[in-house]
């Protein structure tokens, strides 16, 4: 059976590589406090899931950390991030939604709200360490 590659897909690889070079001022900010484990957890960045590429993720808790600028917050770009974060959710991924204007002015907030979820993440797998596998043990 094949299955299909949900991450880091090859075609999008350059595009990747080209947001990670240009980071808006508000990810470099967040970036900042999320790199090398400062919340106890591995993010990356610019992270590919499917055909999207999200501002940062933490694949061992199965968060996506988006930073959404003026221009998402109406038209179009509003409703493509609608269709993203159904799709990412509907791949087990939770979504937090932050905009610039919380970054620049409560980026300890965002940290805080960030670093909570993770936590109750954190939490749910203690409970349930494999969600995924069956509870009986079949046949």
């Amino acid at each position: 059976m094949y299955i299909k590659k949900l991450f880091n897909k090859t075609e999008y690889a350059s595009k990747r590589k080209n947001l990670r070079s240009k980071l808006t001022k508000s990810e470099v900010l967040l970036w900042n406090r999320l790199r090398g484990k400062q919340l106890n957890q591995k993010f990356r960045r610019q992270h590919g899931v499917g055909p999207y590429v999200i501002d940062f993720y933490c694949p061992d808790l199965q968060l996506a950390i988006e930073i959404d600028g003026l221009s998402h917050e109406t038209g179009d770009v509003a409703n493509n991030d609608l269709v993203r974060q159904s799709f990412l959710e509907s791949q087990g991924i939770t979504v937090l939604r932050f905009n610039t204007l919380e970054v620049f002015t409560e980026l300890d907030r965002v940290v805080e709200n960030i670093y909570q979820t993770t936590e109750q993440l954190q939490a749910v797998r203690r409970e349930d360490p494999h969600p995924d596998l069956p509870l009986s043990g079949g046949g």
